[in-house]
């Protein structure tokens, strides 16, 4: 099954953009907010944001927490808190 689909629940739509769309959702488990990037084919730019992005620490910077691929698709999603900013 769908890590996506059974971690999450999509709350609502944040944007789109020409690499992937951006969802909030919230974790099944630990009931926190997430900005879910769901973006298509893998390519080398998009695996230099993920390497970027799990390096960065900044506080106008949404905070990166993973990234992973969903089999038998070709999306791949990477995951920063929302927590303290669009919570509600």
């Amino acid at each position: 099954g769908s890590r996506f689909l059974t971690e999450y629940r999509t709350i609502e739509a944040l944007g789109q953009g020409g690499q992937g769309r951006v969802v909030k959702v919230r974790n099944r488990l630990d009931k926190r907010f997430y900005a879910i990037k769901i973006i298509r084919p893998r390519s080398e730019k998009i695996l230099r944001e993920i390497l970027t992005l799990s390096r960065l620490n900044h506080v106008n910077i949404v905070r990166y927490y993973s990234s992973w691929f969903e089999s038998g698709t070709s999306k791949s999603t990477v995951s920063g808190s929302t927590e303290g900013s669009t919570e509600g």
